[in-house]
């Protein structure tokens, strides 16, 4: 099956999104999103370039996220028009210590992504947690 470019971009976004999270690299994600980008879960929902930078910063830096990554990594998308795509990362996270018995959260990220002049940027992110 062959993907178009657009459909390589995308991916590319979704790899990038990965990489800065497991290197928990705060400034990386937040160069991914749109100046009015909005990200939400349970601790609350965050609009903008820069709450999206400070969101990420506190998930890395003051939270028992710090260690964590995601990992069983599965992914999808689809496209509403040429230039508006949803996409879902699929997640296991894996921290460095776990208490004994406590188990690993999955959940699913889903990310709206705009395309203005050939560059895609995500303008929603959700993250879900199933259990």
């Amino acid at each position: 099956m062959t993907i178009t470019l657009d459909e390589a971009l995308v991916k590319d976004v979704l790899a990038t999104f990965v990489e800065g999270w497991n290197n928990h690299d705060h400034e990386a994600l937040s160069e991914l999103y749109d100046d009015d980008a909005h990200v939400s879960n349970s601790g609350g929902a965050f609009r903008g370039r820069q709450d999206v930078l400070q969101f990420y910063w506190q998930l890395f830096h003051d939270s028992e996220m710090s260690k964590a990554q995601l990992s069983n990594l599965k992914a999808d998308m689809r496209f509403l028009r040429p230039d508006v795509a949803i996409a879902h990362i699929f997640f296991e996270i894996v921290k460095e210590h776990w208490r004994s018995g406590e188990a690993h959260p999955t959940g699913m990220l889903v990310h709206t992504l705009i395309k203005n002049d050939e560059e895609w940027r995500v303008v929603e992110t959700n993250t879900i947690l199933f259990d």
